[in-house]
């Protein structure tokens, strides 16, 4: 689900807490530690994002967050957002010299420092492991 989220509206956000889950609680990010990336630059998306990327000349974002289910990527650019929600039985990461994104026929091509989010990397794909029932 791609959805504009630079006005956050109730149902959005139900339709979000359902496929994804609810966010996790203040103690459970104690317990868990960081649930979310820094700030990558898009460098190539599919055509769905286009509108948002293809804007204006400025950079393009993106982070991403973890949830229950799955995880939740936002794009920001001036002054808009897209939320991408991808729950992990649709979700493919590829780290090559870039971070790619892909699910339900759509993908994010982000760029990356050296070191950036490998922490977080490792820990969302021990919680997409974890999900699909093949605990690391």
């Amino acid at each position: 689900m791609i959805a504009d989220t630079t006005y956050f509206s109730k149902q959005i956000r139900d339709e979000i807490n359902n496929m994804l889950g609810k966010p996790f609680s203040p103690i459970d990010v104690i317990k868990i530690g960081t649930i979310g990336s820094s700030r990558m630059i898009v460098n190539e998306s599919s055509e769905k994002f286009k509108p948002l990327t293809d804007l204006n000349m400025d950079l393009t974002h993106a982070s991403i967050g973890l949830r229950p289910k799955g995880i939740l990527v936002i794009l920001s650019k001036s002054y808009k957002n897209l939320s991408w929600a991808i729950p992990y039985h649709h979700l493919s990461i590829y780290k090559t010299d870039v971070l790619s994104i892909h699910a339900n026929g759509q993908f994010l091509k982000l760029k990356m420092k050296k070191k950036q989010n490998m922490k977080f990397l490792s820990k969302l794909l021990q919680y997409k492991s974890n999900y699909m029932g093949h605990g690391i």
